[in-house]
């Protein structure tokens, strides 16, 4: 006989069905919120659904088609504006009554498959009968991988998994849309499930966390019933009758076992010749079981208990998946195949079943008369006396298990907790981090944030003695992480919001978790004149928001300063004194639907609310969002600063410590700037300015933590942790991105610098202290040139234009001991101070001694240069002399060209305009006997003498005299 449902309008239908009247709203918080009407058409009831978002949980009402809106037991109800306020009147409501049983789906086939297909993300039902299939349901493609499916006779449910979403969820056999029953954790892959029907419950197995568990479909409690001896649990089938539950492993000893339903008399069936045994079906009555292997590509039989084993069938290109009994035949997915496929119960040949349009098929569950038979049930009467939940077992007994977290009482039916729920780090009883005992105080633990919402902050605050409503979920662990020495006891935690308990709540099992205590969950509960602050990631610092009249709204900045920043931050358990007004929305605009609450604030200072102070009338104002007050408020404890890993007290990488020096931590690189480093550099007695930031001093300490993450300074802060930051611990970081900074010193006095190694104290190797002569170090010649050199001699009193740079340890190298303690110097030139130039962060380098950089620091007032010619004055072989004319020496022409003649020529008083290098043969070479002086010479326009020029350095040349340079002087 087929499942055949008509439309019947009920005999005492005393109204027309089109002149339904329906409350008609969308995304609404609240049924009780909706004032929209709407009349409905002929044949269409009322309707509310509910659905997630980031916000919370929304509602939508209106109309919709009767044979869709009245079907029992799904997520769709609704509520007429007569019934409104009827209790009982929660599904597809006429104008006079609750038309529960006036209608439903049309035709099901009396037989049918259900199947799901990863590739196309769906749920197909196919009539065995006619081999025609539907659609029954498509799921996002990106986002769903669906794999088990199961059916309830009684209430025409469709039950799926989805091990990529991590959820139980339910539809109907049209497909009307889904609803979750389960959000599991993340680490979980539901593989299995098998639900009875008739005892409202679900079990299902879960190869990630290796779990077997139930759920009871009524009250949605969940609890485990098998966690050990379990390696890769996968395929699930009931014996409805004896309630008992047979299962799959294929970890790595591949077995069948069997157990109660409670997980008694557990026994191992198959535990041989076995690698893959993904799937199990059952022949109740004749207490037979087949199984699907995908390792040895056989479908198999046996007894109950193991006995008479027998091969049906062998594929080797097959991978079996799902398999589902039906009279004679079995059916079943193979992965390499894109149909069901049917078998004889006796074995024989395969043959397709049905068309080969899908993807890849994972589950089949079979529907027939004979799947809805059920054994007797003695947890039908107020689950036989069970608080939590009743398993049903054979001969009629039971037991009471309770929800995880629930320990069964010496009663055996009655559940209790030992769960505490406190909120710390905040020093105040409604807002703060939420942790958790389960053993009545004893020990303690935090919650992890995945997950955690508005539905779930209102169960905490309701726990909390506090209203359920309105509560503000903190992520990240705004309230700072908690101890480490405490476990993370709870995760993926999602809620209704109706639950007494979090423990109520799908939640992962307690104490399993993929977090660490940078995800800590906080809540703000809603209490009258509470206050928070948004639009920030740092605790001290955001947009005011408070809560009056029932709802949370702003403040405006009219007239809001300091003072009355100072009762805000009192409020919220800072220092009062310091706190910084920000107006003109400067942490972001409230939300458009919140009110502007409080105007014209003005305070004493003595107050301990805002809303003591004198104001506006609560929600009278004559502002917009655009000038929403935000404040900045003091660190409960100033941070202290070192520097470590530097050759100098001025530069090395940030530590810092918010417990007033007991523990160290480091800061993350993260957005670190000259604005950061430079607050940094204020706090240890250095100048703000020309401070730099560097990550060339090393990784901190593996057991250090890093205590600050995205600093972000405007520059005028005097400590740190007054910045905008990530809550104090909460990073996602490594060692390798541990910030350092370079400080200039706050007394250019403290730098002296003198020449080592020299033939005279105007020539030598560069050595620089910056701690007035303490300790020594060299300066490395990477990018030293002569305007570095000037710098470097006006330092010890010579011409600054006398200068001239010598690389690559040109006076020896510095001793093993000494740092090189500047490197990359850049300077303009007019600098007094070669600290005041630009350069890596002191003792920072990349340089070796062999590139210890020099100097020579001439005296001017020795150059001379002359023109040796056979005819002119202004023409002749270039010789110079730095000895006052003592000794004569010539110039190579290497490089040298006209802009070299011009210095020469202006040296001479002629005009370097027109000036011309000559080579050596115009006015002959010079006297063997003299020197060759200069070699490479490349001038400047700007440079006054030759000597001035860059250049190898006195005496350096690599020449003959036939090289000897000449010059022609315009002769006017």
């Amino acid at each position: 006989m087929e499942y055949l449902y008509k439309l019947i309008l009920c005999s005492f239908l005393v109204r027309n069905v089109g002149c339904l009247q329906c409350l008609n709203c969308h995304d609404v918080t609240s049924p009780d919120s909706c004032q929209g009407r709407l009349t409905c058409a002929a044949g269409q009831s009322c309707y509310q659904q509910s659905h997630r978002t980031s916000a919370g949980t929304v509602y939508d009402m209106g109309c919709r088609d009767t044979a869709v809106c009245a079907l029992k037991e799904t997520v769709i109800v609704g509520r007429s504006v007569e019934k409104r306020q009827q209790a009982d009147c929660h599904k597809c409501c006429s104008v006079d009554f609750c038309n529960d049983n006036i209608c439903s789906f049309g035709t099901v086939p009396e037989r049918f498959l259900l199947f799901t297909d990863t590739i196309n993300a769906a749920i197909y039902r196919m009539d065995m009968a006619t081999q025609g299939y539907v659609k029954i349901i498509s799921l996002n493609p990106t986002l769903a991988n669906p794999v088990a499916v199961d059916y309830d006779n009684e209430h025409q449910h469709v039950y799926f998994t989805d091990v990529q979403a991590k959820l139980i969820m339910q539809t109907d056999i049209v497909g009307t849309g889904y609803t979750f029953i389960e959000k599991l954790s993340t680490s979980s892959v539901p593989d299995g499930m098998a639900i009875d029907a008739g005892a409202r419950l679900l079990f299902y197995t879960d190869t990630g966390t290796n779990v077997i568990s139930v759920v009871d479909l009524d009250s949605h409690r969940q609890t485990v019933i098998i966690d050990q001896g379990l390696d890769e649990p996968r395929g699930i089938v009931l014996d409805k009758t004896n309630r008992k539950m047979y299962w799959t492993d294929w970890g790595s000893v591949p077995k069948i076992e069997v157990a109660n339903y409670d997980g008694s008399n557990r026994h191992m069936i198959i535990t041989s010749g076995l690698r893959l045994p993904n799937a199990i079906a059952l022949d109740a009555t004749g207490q037979t079981i087949y199984w699907a292997d995908a390792g040895t590509t056989q479908i198999e039989k046996a007894n109950v208990d193991g006995s008479n084993r027998q091969t049906l069938y062998t594929n080797t290109s097959s991978h079996f998946y799902g398999l589902a009994l039906s009279g004679q035949y079995l059916y079943y997915t193979d992965w390499n195949a894109h149909s069901i496929m049917r078998l004889s119960v006796a074995g024989g040949a395969a043959t397709e079943f049905g068309k080969a349009a899908f993807g890849r098929l994972n589950d089949v569950y079979a529907v027939s008369a004979e799947t809805s038979s059920t054994g007797s049930n003695a947890c039908t009467n107020n689950h036989a006396g069970c608080q939590h939940i009743c398993l049903p077992l054979g001969n009629n007994g039971r037991t009471c298990v309770c929800q995880e977290g629930y320990t069964l009482q010496s009663d055996g039916t009655s559940c209790s907790s030992g769960l505490s729920v406190r909120l710390a780090g905040a020093n105040s009883t409604s807002r703060g981090r939420i942790e958790v005992s389960l053993d009545h105080g004893s020990t303690w633990g935090s919650v992890c944030d995945d997950r955690f919402d508005q539905s779930d902050a209102n169960v905490i605050c309701g726990m909390l003695g506090f209203s359920r409503s309105n509560a503000i979920p903190k992520n990240s662990s705004f309230f700072g992480p908690a101890e480490t020495s405490y476990p993370i006891l709870l995760d993926d935690i999602f809620c209704t919001g109706n639950e007494a308990s979090i423990l109520e709540c799908s939640h992962s099992p307690l104490g399993l978790t993929d977090c660490d205590h940078n995800e800590d969950a906080g809540v703000i509960c809603a209490t009258e004149g509470q206050v928070y602050l948004s639009g920030s990631t740092s605790s001290n610092q955001g947009r005011i928001e408070i809560f009056l009249n029932g709802r949370w709204g702003t403040i405006c900045d009219d007239n809001f300063g300091q003072t009355e920043a100072n009762v805000v931050c009192g409020m919220l358990g800072f220092p009062r004194n310091g706190s910084v007004a920000k107006g003109s929305a400067y942490f972001g605009a409230g939300v458009q639907s919140e009110s502007v609450h409080l105007d014209n604030v003005g305070c004493s200072g003595l107050e301990t609310s805002v809303v003591n102070c004198a104001h506006s009338q609560v929600d009278t104002n004559n502002c917009g969002h655009r000038e929403d007050v935000g404040v900045i408020c003091p660190s409960l404890y100033p941070a202290q600063v070192r520097l470590t890993g530097g050759v100098t007290p001025t530069a090395g990488r940030v530590e810092i410590s918010v417990d007033n020096g007991v523990t160290w931590g480091t800061i993350c690189d993260d957005s670190f700037q000259t604005a950061e480093a430079g607050v940094v550099c204020s706090m240890l007695g250095y100048e703000r300015q020309g401070a730099i930031t560097t990550s060339r001093f090393g990784s901190g300490s593996s057991s250090m933590k890093i205590l600050l993450d995205d600093v972000n300074c405007r520059g005028s802060e005097t400590n740190i942790i007054d910045c905008q930051h990530s809550a104090v611990g909460v990073n996602n970081c490594g060692h390798s991105e541990d910030i350092g900074v370079s400080c200039l010193s706050t007394s250019m006095s403290d730098v002296q610098i003198h020449l080592a190694n020299g033939s005279s104290s105007r020539e030598g190797r560069v050595e620089i202290s910056v701690d007035a002569g303490t300790t020594w170090g060299t300066v490395c010649d990477d990018g030293f040139g002569n305007t570095e050199a000037g710098v470097v001699c006006v330092m010890l009193g010579y011409e600054r234009g006398s200068a001239i740079t010598k690389s690559i340890s040109y006076f020896g190298k510095g001793s093993t001991s000494q740092h090189i303690l500047l490197d990359d110097v850049d300077c303009v030139g007019s600098e007094a101070n070669i600290l005041a130039c630009r350069h890596s962060p002191i003792g920072v380098n990349d340089c070796g001694h062999s590139e210890d950089v020099g100097v020579s620091c001439l005296n001017a007032n020795n150059f001379r240069v002359r023109l040796v010619s056979r005819s002119t004055s202004h023409e002749g072989r270039v010789e110079v002399s730095d000895d006052s004319g003592v000794t004569w020496g010539t110039v190579c022409d290497d490089g040298f060209g006209d802009t070299d003649a011009g210095v020469v020529c202006n040296m001479l008083g002629y005009s370097r305009t027109g000036a011309v290098a000559q080579g050596a043969t115009v006015y002959g070479p010079g006297s063997s006997s003299s020197p060759i002086l200069l070699d490479d010479v490349d001038c400047t326009s700007a440079d006054t003498s030759i000597f001035f020029c860059r250049h190898n350095g006195i005496g350096v040349e690599n020449c003959g005299h036939h090289e000897d340079v000449g010059v022609q002087c315009p002769s006017a």
